[in-house]
């Protein structure tokens, strides 16, 4: 197949008179120089092994034009995952809390039967309310018959700081129900 190859690339169209081709590139200058007949040959018979070196540069063509850029392949599997990391050193101290003291205030007035009462729990001068709400029956629980918190917010809903815990409280039960009303009120 070389032997053919070699042939056609440098122009051997003449053969000798039993149908020979010169091999002038096969171990070139050797005591081993030899023609060979086609019916001779096997396929693959002669390797680049066999073949010197120039001669083999000299059966290779100039590099072509680079053709277009293939499709993008596949994504590949996600791999498996890292160790983890080292302790981070320690972050410096934050700014002081926004509040000092929290205090808790609270009133207790009488709920009559079937009957809505509403209260704002007032926060002393400078303090805002953090938080509040309101406890009724014998242990200051939040569900005693049915007696039921209906709404709890800070005073005033909004815009500025709330001074104060609104709370209103239902009761629909047979009888007066004793009810505290709370706000958690902080300085700055």
């Amino acid at each position: 197949m070389i032997c053919r190859y070699v042939a056609r690339r440098f122009g051997f169209k003449r053969r000798g008179r039993d149908g020979r081709v010169a091999h002038k590139f096969m171990n070139v200058g050797s005591a081993r120089a030899r023609a060979y007949r086609k019916d001779q040959l096997r396929n693959r018979a002669v390797t680049l092994v066999k073949i010197k070196r120039g001669a083999i540069a000299a059966l290779r063509g100039d590099t072509g034009r680079r053709g277009p850029t293939g499709r993008t392949g596949a994504t590949g599997h996600t791999g498996a995952r890292g160790p983890a990391g080292a302790r981070g050193s320690t972050g410096p101290q934050g700014p002081a809390g926004t509040f000092g003291t929290v205090t808790v205030r609270n009133e207790t007035l009488s709920v009559a039967a079937g009957a809505q009462s509403a209260m704002v729990e007032a926060c002393p001068s400078g303090a805002i309310a953090v938080g509040g709400g309101a406890s009724f029956g014998p242990s200051n629980g939040t569900a005693e018959g049915n007696v039921w918190i209906e709404s709890s917010r800070p005073e005033p809903a909004s815009g500025t700081s709330p001074t104060g815990w609104f709370t209103i409280v239902n009761n629909a039960s047979g009888a007066a129900q004793e009810v505290t009303w709370y706000a958690e009120c902080a300085t700055h």
